[in-house]
């Protein structure tokens, strides 16, 4: 039986000035991913003129991930390289929304 694949879809919420501290720890993490088989399909910053609707804050980024199973994520988590610069994502990031899906 085949597994399915993990999609992730994050909204990231910058803290007002801290966007240049977000973009150097995903510098830093961003090219984790692969060791854990993991893929950045898309990210995108959203931009109020381009929703009809666009009432309530916007995310700074959106991004979508795969990975082949949820172990590969947790395992991505935990790399230590990417717990170095933790302290740049506590301080750069307000929120997070993790939207989790399978195909």
């Amino acid at each position: 039986m085949e597994t399915e694949k993990l999609y992730l879809t994050l909204l990231v919420y910058v803290r007002k000035g801290e966007e240049e501290t977000f973009l150097k720890y995903e510098d830093q993490v961003l090219p984790l991913l692969p060791q854990y088989y993991g893929e950045l399909v898309y990210r995108i910053r959203p931009d109020k003129s381009n929703f009809v609707h666009a009432t309530d804050e916007l995310p700074y980024e959106i991004h979508l991930l795969t990975f082949p199973t949820t172990q590969d994520f947790e395992n991505f988590r935990q790399d230590p390289e990417r717990l170095k610069h933790q302290p740049l994502f506590t301080k750069s990031v307000r929120k997070v929304l993790l939207l989790p899906g399978q195909s």
